[in-house]
């Protein structure tokens, strides 16, 4: 009846939402970051902003952050393969090229080089 995640709450309450992603916890899965090494949010969406994205892929989550409210989009799981499909697609490229013409450097966790140098 309830579920044992922390919170108590039934089931139910869990039914049906879909798990989603924003792009700083996508450039963390992926291994994406700045220079400084911390997940590269920003070059991600850059990323989806060239990519095919269904509706059914994407979620408004509303925000509160330093005093400012607002509403995000989130991506379920599936927008995780495509960003890691362009990065194959493109030699894992060190700088991405945003739509506005700012240019993102990259660099990528040490261990997402090793698995795809084999």
């Amino acid at each position: 009846m309830f579920a044992e995640d922390g919170v108590k709450l039934p089931r139910i309450a869990l039914a049906g939402t879909k798990v989603t992603y924003d792009k700083g916890t996508i450039a963390d899965r992926l291994g994406i970051l700045s220079k400084s090494g911390n997940p590269h949010a920003q070059a991600v969406g850059a990323i989806i902003a060239d990519l095919q994205i269904e509706a059914e892929e994407t979620e408004a989550v509303p925000f509160h952050r330093h005093g400012h409210d607002g509403t995000d989009v989130q991506y379920t799981e599936s927008v995780i393969g495509k960003v890691d499909d362009w990065l194959a697609r493109h030699g894992y490229p060190t700088t991405i090229l945003g739509r506005a013409g700012k240019e993102f450097c990259i660099r990528y966790r040490d261990e997402l080089i090793s698995d795809h140098a084999r």
